[in-house]
């Protein structure tokens, strides 16, 4: 898989945002030297975070930490080959005592591929070349079946992780690491009652929604994706739009593919964010589409450099309040330079939280009014992609 660098388009950056260009993410971690796209697509980037009672678990049922991230003395971190979840180790599961091909996912269900059943577990086939006997005959073992059901007896314990999966002997190893500018804890959840896209849970909060608002009905990632960039009027924009908080790159992916979209800014404000799209089978088109610029830093200092009216639609996705301590992007101030940016007659949407909630019910009244101070108008709430849909 390619990993095209984002178009930066000769933007200019603030000093506390950098547009990437394909040598700086290749630095970063972030995309595969050129000739190495598919071999590197999944490296582990850091140690993955976790608590001290899930290391204990861990190390109790042999599925964890990786021992090629974990070792003092390793010089190379192992290469993954996929990333399940619950709903995906279930599946495979169900194999168990079916030796033989079979179809299933490595990718969080994006795509199915010829796997085999053994005694011992879930395998890949033997390489083509194996088969003109120039290579190893032997399938490559990716989760034993013990792994698998470890896998399930978390996701019953309410731990959602994503693994991902080894063909060198390795145990699966769930996908978390540590932001080095705030020190929280990130990791990739599953979704919770579908197989599909996963979210990233960063200090404690989910970036998607994973639940309907009574908490029982269907929600995930890819339909609360949908709703927000529906909200926003993209789908019916001829021009750019700005994307506030990249996170996952679901949003920017979205954006991206609106037909009358000629160009969508993502900007994240958080390096760890871009490490979980880079182990993340569905943010790779983050990385490969040509009308996505990516920049890093602070949006409410980088949308000062952008033009006046430069903006079709807007689509402000922020973390919780309490993620957002260091930054204005639920500040007037914030609110007036996205005001600046958004043409005339151009769609902002703000998403806030469960407008039912009574929470949300109080920041949902602040919000509207800042933005009404700040030169929106026709400021409604959308309650189905919980925010606030406001015309310029």
């Amino acid at each position: 898989m390619a990993f095209p660098a984002p178009n930066t388009g000769g933007r200019r950056c603030s000093n506390t945002a950098l547009a990437f260009t394909r040598q700086q993410m290749i630095d970063m971690g972030l995309v595969p030297p050129e000739g190495a796209e598919q071999e590197a697509q999944n490296l582990l980037l850091s140690r993955p975070y976790s608590t001290e009672e899930e290391e204990e678990e861990e190390e109790e049922e042999g599925a964890g930490g990786h021992p090629a991230a974990m070792a003092d003395d390793a010089e190379e971190p192992a290469e993954a080959v996929g990333l399940i979840g619950h709903f995906e180790a279930s599946r495979l599961l169900a194999q168990k005592g079916k030796e033989g091909t079979f179809v299933g996912s490595l990718d969080m269900s994006m795509t199915e591929r010829e796997l085999v059943s053994t005694e011992e577990g879930v395998a890949l086939p033997p390489s083509p070349a194996a088969a003109d006997g120039d290579g190893d005959a032997e399938s490559n073992l990716v989760a034993s079946w013990d792994e698998l059901a470890v896998v399930l007896k978390k996701a019953k314990k309410g731990q959602y992780g994503c693994w991902e999966l080894y063909a060198d002997g390795n145990t699966p190893c769930k996908v978390s690491d540590i932001s080095e500018s705030t020190s929280r804890p990130a990791m990739l959840c599953a979704p919770l009652r579908s197989a599909g896209a996963p979210t990233m849970v960063l200090g404690g909060f989910a970036m998607h929604r994973i639940s309907g608002g009574d908490q029982k009905s269907t929600m995930e990632p890819g339909l609360d994706t949908e709703h927000k960039v529906s909200a926003s009027g993209a789908r019916r924009t001829n021009g750019r739009v700005l994307d506030t908080c990249t996170g996952l790159g679901y949003t920017a992916i979205a954006a991206a593919r609106c037909r009358g979209v000629s160009g969508v800014v993502t900007v994240e404000l958080d390096e760890v964010s871009l490490r979980m799209c880079r182990r993340n089978p569905w943010s790779q088109e983050m990385f490969r589409n040509e009308k996505i610029t990516s920049l890093l830093g602070d949006c409410c200092e980088l949308v000062k450099d952008f033009d006046d009216g430069e903006f079709a639609a807007i689509i402000h996705d922020p973390p919780a309040r309490a993620l957002c301590k260091t930054t204005d992007m639920y500040g007037a101030a914030f609110y007036k330079d996205l005001a600046r940016v958004l043409k005339p007659g151009g769609t902002l949407f703000h998403y806030i939280g469960n407008p039912e909630s009574n929470e949300g019910g109080r920041l949902f009244r602040g919000v509207i009014d800042r933005l009404i101070g700040a030169g929106f108008h026709d400021c409604k709430t959308d309650k189905k992609a919980f925010g606030v849909v406001a015309r310029r």
